[in-house]
């Protein structure tokens, strides 16, 4: 399994005694990558990029994060976002 493929699971399971019930409960924490689809010009920096970046990201997870509330999924973020890659791509025009 590769590490990103990962994920951690805290099960806690109640004893089991007479006229109770079992129940179980888990939780999962993974690292998600996600690809910024915005472009920017010659002329931009890379702080404008990945301050951009960034931005756009908290947008799209804002929307996944009301998606799962609507679907009562608990979600929540546990780490620091972080640029991991800037690819730069030259064309002739």
């Amino acid at each position: 399994m590769k590490p990103e493929d990962q994920a951690e699971f805290n099960i806690a399971v109640r004893s089991r005694e007479r006229n109770t019930v079992t129940t179980a409960s888990a939780r999962v924490q993974l690292t998600v990558e996600i690809e910024a689809k915005s472009s920017w010009s010659n002329d931009t920096t890379v702080a404008q990029i990945d301050q951009q970046a960034l931005d756009e990201v908290k947008g799209l997870l804002g929307r996944i994060f009301k998606l799962a509330k609507d679907d009562n999924i608990n979600m929540r973020i546990v780490g620091e976002a972080a640029i991991v890659n800037i690819e730069l791509k030259s064309s002739k025009r």
